[in-house]
């Protein structure tokens, strides 16, 4: 059987991207769900922060992502050891998509 390691985000960026060594950006996205509570009535509001990493393709691109920028993310999920502990990251590889639905600059 066939696996498949795809993730798809639509959120906004926490930070300004930083390039590391011309090879690759890192930055941070946010994706919030809302809901109605059903007992109270009370909307209610819960917001997942990704860390994304993406290749030298998209390099070009990364240059008008800003902090609040409305960006359309598609990679794969990796795991890394960061000094013990484990992290998430979204990477954003060639075979991946990068868009920005709307700019903050």
């Amino acid at each position: 059987m066939a696996s498949v390691n795809k993730v798809i985000l639509v959120g906004r960026v926490g930070q300004e991207p930083k390039i590391i060594n011309d090879s690759f950006a890192v930055f941070s996205l946010a994706t919030s769900e809302t809901w109605k509570d059903k007992q109270t009535g009370e909307k209610k509001e819960t917001t997942e922060w990704h860390n994304i990493l993406v290749s030298q393709n998209f390099l070009k691109l990364v240059e008008y992502i800003h902090k609040g920028s409305l960006l359309y993310v598609e990679g794969k999920i990796k795991t890394r050891d960061n000094n013990g502990q484990k992290v998430t990251d979204i990477v954003v590889s060639p075979d991946g998509q990068l868009a920005i639905l709307e700019s903050k600059k």
